[in-house]
């Protein structure tokens, strides 16, 4: 797939989370310049948040095919054990959501209408962050069924 040769490159340049967070930031700067220097009079009067659209749509669209290629199409592999085998998607979306929070948190810093009218944006993505953070750094979420302890841990 498509989606999947894609992140697979980018982890030739360092963690996963990291990378996903850099190519995000990447698209988010490259926006940014076209809607100063191209962009309408509208959308130059709230550059950051123009510039938001493209590497959210990417970020939601990147994560929704890695949840759905995990859960419906990528089953556990012949002959692992389907409650306690390692699940390499769950890696790679909790990776995925990492990068993805940072850029958020990262994009809201600029634009007040992305923070939300009381910071409520910012606790949201904050929350967040640390969910993929453990998700993504403890390996209870990396196998098909981490409420069954069975010793795999």
């Amino acid at each position: 797939m498509l989606v999947d040769r894609f992140l697979d490159s980018l982890e030739a340049f360092g963690p996963p989370w990291a990378t996903f967070f850099g190519f995000l930031c990447t698209v988010h700067l490259a926006c940014y310049c076209c809607v100063r220097l191209a962009g309408s009079d509208e959308l130059r009067s709230q550059p950051s948040l123009a510039a938001h659209v493209l590497p959210q749509l990417l970020g939601f669209a990147v994560l929704a095919h890695l949840g759905v290629t995990g859960w419906w199409i990528s089953p556990a592999p012949p002959g692992t054990d389907p409650i306690g085998g390692y699940f390499f998607g769950g890696d790679r979306i909790s990776a995925a959501m990492v990068g993805f929070q940072l850029y958020e948190l990262v994009a809201c810093a600029p634009c007040p209408r992305l923070r939300g009218l009381k910071g409520e944006m910012v606790f949201h993505h904050c929350v967040t962050l640390l969910l993929a953070v453990l998700a993504h750094f403890t390996p209870a979420y990396h196998f098909f069924c981490p409420m069954y302890d069975r010793g795999h841990y």
